[in-house]
C-alpha cells in the first residue's frame, strides 16, 4: 500500500464516515452498511470532486478500499459514477477503476435544501465550469440541492448535487439554510 495522505487517514476517517452516515441514513440498516471496493488499476487517483480535472488528493494502490457513497460526475471511459472515499477532507475516485466487493454503495445524500436561481444558471455533468452543460435552470426557478462539494477554485462557490445526478454552482443561488456536504 502506498503511503499517502489518503491512506494514512483512512482508518480515522472510516470511523467519522460511519458516524456521519448515521445522521443522514434513512434506516438503521443503511446506516450500519459498510461498502468496499477493489482497486483494479495499479494506481487510483483520489480527487477533490468527481472529475478528472479536479485537484489530486492522494492515491490508492491495487488494494481494497472503503466506499462511502456514489454520485454522478465526469464520465471516465463510459462510466460516470464516482465513489466518495473516507479521507480527511473530500475525496472521490472513479468507479471505472473499482470493482464492488459485495453490495454497491448507496447514492450520496444530504439535507435536501430548496434553492432559488437569481439568474439563468447552467446545470453541468460534473462540478466544474469546464464540464458539459446539460440544461439551464431559469431565473426565479426553485430547485432542490441534495448536497454540496467544495469549489475547485480558491474561495470559489460550492457545487450542489441535484437529485437527477447533475451539478450546479451555488454562486447565483439563494437559500434559506446551508446545504450539507455529500455523505
Amino acid at each position: 500500500m502506498r503511503t499517502t495522505r489518503s491512506t494514512r487517514t483512512l482508518a480515522a476517517a472510516a470511523t467519522l464516515a460511519l458516524g456521519s452516515s448515521l445522521l443522514t441514513a434513512t434506516t438503521p440498516a443503511e446506516a450500519a452498511t459498510m461498502y468496499y471496493g477493489q482497486v483494479t488499476s495499479k494506481t487510483l487517483t483520489v480527487r477533490t470532486a468527481p472529475s478528472l480535472r479536479a485537484a489530486k488528493d492522494g492515491y490508492f494502490g491495487k488494494e481494497q478500499i472503503m466506499l462511502v457513497c456514489k454520485v454522478r460526475g465526469e464520465s471516465v471511459r463510459g462510466n460516470d459514477i464516482w465513489y466518495k472515499v473516507p479521507i480527511q477532507g473530500v475525496g472521490f475516485v472513479s468507479a471505472r477503476y473499482v470493482r464492488n466487493v459485495g453490495k454497491a454503495p448507496r447514492w450520496c445524500t444530504g439535507n435536501r435544501v430548496p434553492v432559488k436561481a437569481l439568474v439563468n444558471i447552467p446545470v453541468r455533468k460534473a462540478p466544474l465550469t469546464a464540464a458539459a452543460q446539460v440544461r439551464t435552470v431559469r431565473k426565479g426557478s426553485t430547485i432542490t440541492a441534495v448536497c454540496a462539494v467544495p469549489s475547485q477554485q480558491k474561495n470559489g462557490p460550492q457545487w450542489y448535487y441535484l437529485g437527477d445526478g447533475r451539478w450546479i454552482s451555488s454562486k447565483y443561488l439563494r437559500q434559506n439554510m446551508p446545504t450539507s456536504p455529500c455523505i
